[in-house]
């Protein structure tokens, strides 16, 4: 079995305690269409959480209705399906810094992320 062709995009994301909002991906939703081929995102942890800020647990939403919570630690990458939701919680002090890689099929995008 071979994988098909994959292209890969990273981008940065901060989420500063400023905003103080519940930010939710839902991966694969219509209305994004950059997003739709999605295969696989990536998001490695950049910054700690136990010093440089409060709050900004990544968490995934499972089949039986619960969100389970992944606690990163600086270096740890979470890998999950692209078509998977999952959100983070707010961040109440300091400021969240996160690379996010998404691996998608098919050819390369002109514009969007």
């Amino acid at each position: 079995m071979s994988l098909p062709e994959a292209r890969v995009r990273p981008f940065l994301t901060r989420a500063p305690a400023d905003k103080n909002q519940e930010v939710f991906f839902p991966a694969y939703c219509r209305s994004f269409d950059v997003l739709s081929r999605s295969v696989l995102t990536l998001v490695v942890a950049l910054n700690d959480p136990t010093t440089d800020f409060d709050g900004g647990v990544f968490r995934t939403h499972e089949a039986d209705g619960t969100q389970r919570e992944h606690r990163l630690a600086p270096g740890d990458c979470l890998c999950l399906v692209s078509h998977k939701y999952h959100n983070v919680t707010p961040v109440t002090r300091g400021t969240r810094r996160s690379l996010v890689v998404e691996l998608w099929e098919g050819g390369s995008r002109l514009h969007g992320r």
